[in-house]
């Protein structure tokens, strides 16, 4: 924790301020060395519930490593020991075509926001009762079926005329910048990490208040409110973590912490 005295001299009078300044990680805090990003990789049991199923993974750690291509400085992750020895995915059926997924290192779901009155919540609606079945690690409903991925652990979905509208990033080629679903352990502090794959002409609109564009496409939000000074920088007052695609289906993280997007 940082303490320093502040002058404000643009009020009449001049105004002095004690300001305490909290340093957090940034997601390069968890993107590079010393962290660890723990991967999901093959799966390792599922088990059926009454609102879906939960897969344990192994799991595959990288770190990065500096590289240099020519006179260029470039980030690979390298393969290392992981800092957990198993991940847990929970995958909710909420209705006949909305599921919930859930990561960690731990197996039992924490409900951080569970104690908080419902009318401060954001996930407010109940869960349906939906008729499914699990065979051949695809878990169908009436209207969608989710699948897993046995050797890679990627997860994706399509509707049941087989046209896909969600699929995790999967990728072998390991530059620092390029993402999966993993938990990342940085000195016994977590972050979790996700990327989803888009197609061409795919555009993605949402995420609240924004002044640049509403097309979200190439476009990095820094995830957090604060006071924006105007309407001409990325920060903004209403950040709402949700978006949704021309595929047709939208994303809700249901999480108040600090992302990028």
């Amino acid at each position: 924790m940082e303490t320093s005295k502040k002058d404000y001299p643009q009020f009449a009078g001049g105004t002095a301020a004690i300001c305490e300044v909290r340093i957090t990680n940034t997601i390069d805090d968890f993107r590079l060395a010393p962290a660890v990003q723990n991967r999901l990789r093959e799966i390792e049991t599922v088990e059926t519930t009454d609102s879906g199923i939960i897969v344990t993974f192994k799991v595959q750690a990288k770190q990065s490593s500096l590289c240099y291509t020519h006179a260029t400085q470039l980030y690979l992750y390298e393969p290392c020991e992981p800092t957990v020895e198993r991940l847990y995915m929970h995958i909710e059926l909420w209705t006949d075509r909305i599921f919930r997924i859930v990561f960690s290192n731990e197996k039992e779901i924490r409900m951080p926001y569970a104690k908080l009155p419902k009318d401060m919540q954001m996930l407010i609606a109940e869960r349906e009762k939906v008729d499914f079945t699990f065979e051949n690690n695809t878990l169908s409903t009436n209207e969608i079926e989710i699948h897993i991925n046995e050797k890679t652990g990627a997860i994706s979905a399509d509707y049941k005329d087989g046209k896909e509208f969600y699929s995790q990033v999967r990728i072998e080629f390991k530059p620092d910048n390029v993402y999966e679903t993993a938990v990342s352990d940085r000195n016994g502090e977590y972050a979790c990490f996700e990327a989803l794959t888009l197609d061409n002409d795919e555009i993605i609109y949402g995420l609240g208040e924004r002044f640049d564009s509403v097309i979200r496409n190439g476009r990095t939000v820094d995830f957090v409110n604060k006071d924006a000074i105007g309407s001409t920088c990325n920060r903004t007052y209403i950040n709402i973590p949700f978006y949704f695609s021309t595929k047709g289906y939208g994303l809700f993280l249901n999480s108040a912490a600090k992302t990028d997007w």
